[in-house]
């Protein structure tokens, strides 16, 4: 309701959040429009209509190609919301490849300047650099503006398997 202040906003969020019991949707389900994933997305409405789910966790943002958040997703939220379900944007962190040609900077390297891979072949963003940070903080108030109610934030970690040891951080400077 926008005539409540931000604190009644953040009392009433905090409220409804602490009962959730939800159920996790793929990007792909929450908003491909063929007939598979239409009838997975269906199925998970129909378990929540019929259960006491009252909540569902919306891939937004994952490891491989970046932030998803189109027409589709968004009629399912404002569906989701007539339902009085809480819902919920999960959002990847570091493990990401989406930015490794606009911002190669912003990676882990190795000593030769190439782009530093973990055991799957995965990307990591450096966890220090302020750049990385803005940009996390840019997606996660899109998907607050597209309607999610709450956002959560998923591979908030350094790498751990791989060739560790030789992962370079660009932006930490050893010291904070």
């Amino acid at each position: 309701d926008d005539k409540k202040s931000m604190a009644e906003r953040i009392r009433d969020a905090e409220a409804r959040s602490r009962n959730v019991k939800g159920v996790y949707m793929t990007s792909v389900v929450a908003n491909d429009k063929g007939r598979a994933a239409s009838k997975l997305r269906n199925d998970i409405v129909e378990l929540i209509d019929t259960t006491e789910l009252n909540g569902v966790v919306i891939d937004v943002k994952e490891t491989e190609g970046g932030f998803i958040l189109g027409d589709n997703l968004r009629g399912l939220i404002t569906a989701l919301h007539e339902k009085n379900v809480w819902v919920i944007a999960r959002l990847v962190v570091f493990k990401d490849d989406s930015q490794e040609k606009n911002h190669p900077e912003w990676y882990l390297k190795r000593a030769s300047g190439a782009i530093w891979r973990d055991n799957r072949g995965g990307s990591w963003l450096d966890p220090a650099s302020k750049d990385v940070w803005d940009y996390q903080i840019a997606l996660a108030k899109q998907a607050s503006d597209a309607g999610f109610d709450e956002v959560q934030f998923d591979y908030i970690r350094f790498p751990s398997d791989g060739d560790v040891r030789n992962a370079k951080y660009p932006a930490y400077d050893g010291k904070e």
